[in-house]
């Protein structure tokens, strides 16, 4: 059954597995990542992928992505899809953020972009949901043109979240809680990860369901499009199945690192210089039901603008638009 569900009819999805590419990186890791848009000529964008999800997201954004001249580099988070954590990690269960740390993954990718040729500032980042945690530590670490972060989590002090909990949210807090309690939060991924490789039609039903739910203009659906030969629906489903096939530690270990001392807190100790040139484009949707929409306006304007001193950001609020 799990075999059967793996196959994806779309010539255009096999092709993309089939042409993944990879990189050795510190510690026996590896990095695996394909490229999708004007892959040739466009602007280079680096794309962290969300939770539960793969390199395959940027099956949604070809389109838009060759019309705009962008070269989107869909990476596999560690863990997720094809990439590895280093072998350090090997039979680690609940402190993998420990023995591979935020920093140390973005010294990889800065390895991956000097791999790549792609010169400081001669690229862009992008980062959703789990990955907004990747999208605003490459503020930090990595020296992008730009920064989207795509119904993200916000990052921000502990000091932050106590202070404003009546905004951010005791749902949302809780939730983030949660995520450091590794036996229920491993136990409810793995069911999750059981229904993605052998129950195909229930989950596929599933997403429908919850897409419906969010998204009234019907984002996703059951149309074959012309150019992948593969729905917007089963390409959301073949994105969780190559994303667990092989695990849920890296959906668990992205989990945890929100909870984690990132290396750094963006009011203190960003160059000012980077403050007032990078620009930071968020985009939310008000329907949002996993971060809340008012939890992230604030975070915009009394964090990211009065306490940071962000001289460039952007906040867009989508109606009719949820998480997904």
């Amino acid at each position: 059954i799990r075999k059967k569900n793996g196959f994806c009819r779309s010539e255009y999805v096999r092709d993309k597995e089939a042409n993944l590419k990879s990189l050795d990186v510190a510690g026996g890791a590896k990095i695996y990542w394909n490229e999708y848009g004007a892959v040739e000529t466009g602007f280079p964008v680096l794309v962290f992928h969300g939770g539960m999800t793969c390199h395959l997201e940027g099956i949604l954004s070809e389109k838009v992505a060759t019309k705009y001249n962008l070269r989107l580099i869909v990476v596999d988070r560690p863990g997720c899809g094809q990439s590895t954590f280093p072998s350090v990690c090997d039979g680690a269960v609940s402190d993998l953020p420990s023995l591979y740390p935020l920093s140390s993954y973005m010294q990889d990718i800065r390895r991956l972009l000097s791999h790549l040729k792609i010169n400081d500032h001669d690229y862009g980042v992008a980062g959703s949901s789990h990955s907004g945690l990747h999208a605003w530590s490459s503020v930090y670490y990595l020296k992008p043109k730009f920064v989207n972060i795509f119904v993200g989590c916000p990052l921000a002090t502990r000091k932050y979240f106590t202070e404003n909990r009546d905004i951010v949210g005791a749902d949302y807090i809780s939730g983030i809680t949660r995520s450091n309690c590794w036996f229920p939060v491993r136990f409810q991924h793995n069911i999750i990860r059981f229904l993605v490789l052998y129950c195909k039609s229930l989950m596929i039903a599933m997403c429908r369901f919850q897409a419906k739910h969010e998204h009234p203009r019907n984002t996703y659906n059951d149309e074959i499009d012309e150019a992948t030969g593969i729905s917007s629906l089963e390409a959301l489903y073949y994105m969780m199945f190559k994303s667990c096939e092989h695990g849920i530690e890296g959906t668990l270990y992205t989990s945890q690192l929100l909870n984690e001392n990132w290396g750094f807190d963006l009011d203190k100790d960003v160059d000012q210089a980077v403050k007032k040139e990078l620009k930071i484009c968020l985009y939310h949707g008000q329907n949002d039901t996993i971060v809340p929409c008012d939890f992230v306006k604030h975070h915009y304007q009394n964090y990211l603008i009065n306490e940071c001193k962000f001289e460039n950001v952007e906040f867009n609020m989508y109606e009719g638009c949820g998480h997904w």
